[in-house]
């Protein structure tokens, strides 16, 4: 951070701040042999910014300000800016008062957010790593398991792509027939990504239920019906981008046809809090309840699923930390997560 100030001060005064850091990786071959690579936007006012990366020369950053989505994204990017100033400001200061090593710098280190943080710690130094856990564990809420509500329950998971809608699905389904004799259905709307009706009917076969294909409103309104009489009705989504509202607000219409219970917003805890944020809020339209982590073992940053819980307050049903199905589905259990989020930091 010191050599850092040292290049930005020399290049834009002793006035300049730094507004955001950046890392990634560059090179290499499918990832081996990549190198660090750093970049950091700085300004010495509103009206002047640089990007210092490694040794490259300037560029401009901002979008054309006339264009409506220049607007947006500048909004964005000044949100986004805001609290990487506020990490920033934290981890200088914890560089100046000698606490790198703190439960604070502890917390930053894996992706918790400087403002969380602090919120987290108030005004108390935790004397242990289990005062710490415990601070951690008292951000989640559990939601408890999809069979806990009374009657038949109508469970729609909701999500981006890529985030193991599908794989989810098919790990609680087994759980639900395996473990608690329920009778399990399952209705899907994903007939876009390639090979995911099939890959839900291959687990289907395995598991031995029946699964349904809804296109439209009518056609979920419809499955739902002929499955009245089972004890959870699983329900596939097609995963939508978050920019795409159009599309959204047409899973939206084919969702309420279902009538679901209860709606879990699946987010993928290796992304970061930016990105998840944002999911929670475009998503914001169809309603979720709760929330399901997954691929928290691909998370390098498992901290980040402290600040969207902390953001939303929204309880959390399950993560999952692996492909295998159901081995890898776990009930949200608040000091479990925060075992493996505080990891082997030591008071």
């Amino acid at each position: 951070m010191q050599e850092l100030l040292r290049r930005v001060k020399a290049e834009l005064g002793r006035d300049a701040v730094i507004l955001h850091t950046q890392r990634t990786r560059k090179g290499g071959l499918l990832g081996v042999g990549a190198k660090t690579r750093y970049e950091v936007l700085a300004a010495t006012d509103l009206n002047t910014a640089t990007t210092l990366a490694d040794q490259q020369p300037r560029r401009p950053i901002r979008p054309e300000a006339d264009s409506p989505p220049a607007h947006e994204a500048t909004v964005s990017e000044i949100q986004e800016l805001k609290r990487e100033i506020q990490n920033l400001r934290a981890s200088l200061g914890l560089a100046v008062k000698g606490q790198e090593t703190g439960p604070l710098a502890a917390l930053l280190s894996v992706g918790v957010d400087a403002t969380v943080a602090q919120r987290m710690l108030g005004d108390a130094v935790p004397a242990s790593r289990d005062e710490l856990v415990k601070l951690v564990a008292a951000v989640f809420t559990p939601a408890g398991p999809v069979l806990s509500g009374d009657g038949r329950q109508v469970v729609a998971l909701v999500g981006p792509t890529g985030v193991g809608k599908t794989t989810t699905i098919a790990k609680i389904a087994a759980v639900a027939k395996l473990d608690h004799k329920a009778k399990v259905a399952l209705i899907t709307s994903d007939t876009y990504r390639i090979g995911a009706v099939e890959q839900l009917r291959t687990y289907c076969q395995i598991l031995r239920l029946p699964l349904e294909v809804a296109l439209s409103p009518d056609e979920m309104a419809a499955a739902v019906q002929t499955h009245r009489d089972k004890d959870l009705i699983l329900i596939d989504t097609v995963g939508r981008g978050q920019k795409h509202s159009l599309h959204l607000s047409e899973l939206g219409a084919v969702l309420r046809a279902a009538e679901p219970t209860q709606t879990h917003l699946v987010l993928a805890a290796s992304s970061d809090r930016y990105v998840m944020m944002d999911v929670v809020e475009k998503f914001g339209m169809l309603n979720p309840d709760r929330l399901i982590f997954t691929k928290l073992d691909e998370a390098v940053r498992p901290g980040e699923i402290v600040n969207v819980a902390a953001d939303t307050g929204m309880p959390v049903s399950y993560i999952t930390d692996g492909q295998k199905v159901p081995e890898d589905l776990h009930l949200a259990d608040p000091a479990v997560l925060a075992e493996r989020i505080v990891g082997e930091y030591n008071a």
